[in-house]
């Protein structure tokens, strides 16, 4: 039986990079043709506004493009926990499962290109970063975790070995709903230096916004003195009435961008980009709702006004290439690497098995390798395949039922079809297969040395987009 819960400040930063284990934060599908191929870092389409903004000076035809796409994300995530703590006080000795759906049901991307001849000024607007709503309805491991600790130090202030929480007398049940988004923005322009070289430079403003609503209901409390056998009912008592908070947390940055592209053959490309580090960090405003005794502990500090979150958007580098083997046939590969290490991710919560250290030290440099093809079926009409594959830079002493980004195989699939020289639509569909883990709690440390205690799935992450490109003759 679980005699002491070591204290714990609960950090909700609900890690949002649904599609991208390599990116943290930060989400790399910002058009419907990365999710129809998945590697567009060589594009030399609209899209390169994001992807590869040097690509733009080599774009075919001259003159205003706009383009709009839009995405529907779903991912569900399960989490088994057989803990001690977890089968005493929650399953009646048996493991407990929870289930949370992420989802996005609208992730837009807005495109602006004006090319004229080598030059090219370009604008940008999506969901940087995040973008998935959270619901975990029925609670997960870490909230049950820090209802128990609550409820241990208002019982045994003190700290007395021999006073625990009651598993006879205990049940509560916690909820969170949240939503967290990074909205970014980026000008810029593009030229073409010579036939085979060009290059651009830009400029991104990030907003950022997390909104977070936690409750926590006892239904029954209780403590027990382990040697006297003397047991104490707290049901009812004002200390455990019902617990509601919701905070909204903001914050902005900027960033620049730069990209370089050289295309020594008409039928080849090799794009670079480099994006610098964005140290954003988001601060709680006053709750917006916020009831219960809870709430003005050290418990619930994430939610109160003034806490800071970092969430910076580490420097990045990409590298891609695009071949056409025949006329009708192009392959396109991607490489992208983000430096982790050297971004500002703030130190250890109190209570996580790396408290009061820097969390960068725990974190992994990570990258994403990937691979598509694309066909050309008719003039008007192109259809592709690809795949990557993305290596997540938290390792498990950062990973939590809250943060969790295992290495993750990508496939999607779609078409462009043209219903003009001037009017394309595109459609694409993509596929997640992220590897499943077993852990000792991960970073939430409970003071439960159960092996393999905590298992963390992601049965499925599917994503569905739609866009469109609109061209104006100049």
């Amino acid at each position: 039986m679980l005699k002491r819960i070591l204290t714990t400040i609960l950090v909700l930063t609900i890690l949002p990079a649904v599609l991208n284990a390599a990116a943290i934060y930060q989400n790399d599908n910002q058009s419907a043709e990365s999710i129809r191929s998945l590697n567009r870092f060589a594009s030399t389409e609209v899209d390169a506004a994001y992807f590869n903004p040097a690509g733009l000076a080599f774009m075919k035809n001259d003159g205003l493009y706009l383009y709009i796409s839009d995405q529907f994300i779903f991912q569900e995530r399960k989490i088994t926990d057989n803990s001690i703590s977890a089968r005493t006080y929650y399953g009646a000795g048996n493991p407990v499962k929870f289930d949370s759906l992420m989802s996005t049901y609208s992730y837009p991307d807005l495109y602006a290109v004006w090319k004229q001849q080598n030059l090219a000024f370009y604008a940008h607007a999506c969901f940087l970063g995040a973008g998935a709503y959270a619901d975990y309805k029925d609670g997960s491991t870490s909230f049950n975790g820090l209802a128990l600790q609550y409820a241990l130090s208002m019982m045994n202030p003190t700290s007395a070995s021999d006073i625990i929480v009651n598993p006879a007398n205990y049940s509560a049940k916690t909820s969170l709903n949240a939503y967290m988004v990074m909205i970014g923005t980026t000008v810029g322009a593009s030229y073409r230096a010579t036939s085979m070289v060009s290059f651009a430079g830009g400029i991104r403003y990030v907003y950022g916004v997390q909104d977070k609503d936690f409750s926590i209901k006892y239904n029954r409390v209780g403590s027990l003195n382990t040697t006297t056998s003397t047991a104490t009912d707290y049901t009812g008592n004002a200390l455990f009435n019902d617990t509601r908070i919701r905070t909204v947390a903001d914050g902005h940055a900027c960033g620049f961008i730069g990209s370089v592209d050289v295309k020594p053959a008409e039928a080849l490309l090799f794009a670079v980009k480099y994006e610098y580090y964005t140290p954003l960090t988001l601060e709680n405003n006053s709750p917006k709702k916020s009831s219960g005794t809870m709430t003005y502990t050290p418990f619930l500090s994430a939610f109160q006004k003034g806490y800071k979150t970092k969430t910076p958007l580490p420097m990045s580098t990409t590298l891609g290439a695009s071949y056409m083997i025949t006329s009708d046939l192009k392959t396109d590969l991607s490489f992208s690497y983000y430096f982790n290490r050297l971004a500002d991710w703030g130190k250890g919560e109190q209570g996580t098995v790396i408290a009061g250290k820097k969390i960068n030290d725990y974190i992994d440099n990570s990258w994403a390798v990937g691979l598509a093809f694309e066909y050309a079926f008719l003039p008007n009409l192109k259809a592709s395949l690809g795949s990557t594959y993305s290596r997540s830079g938290l390792n498990k002493k950062v990973r939590s039922d809250l943060n969790y980004s295992p290495d993750v195989v990508a496939v999607a699939t779609g078409f462009t079809y043209g219903f003009s020289e001037y009017i394309d639509f595109t459609f694409g569909f993509m596929s997640c297969f992220f590897q499943d883990e077993k852990g000792t709690n991960f970073a939430t440390n409970l003071g439960d040395p159960t092996a393999n205690n905590q298992e963390l799935t992601i049965p499925y992450t599917i994503s569905f987009a739609f866009g469109l490109t609109y061209r104006i003759a100049m």
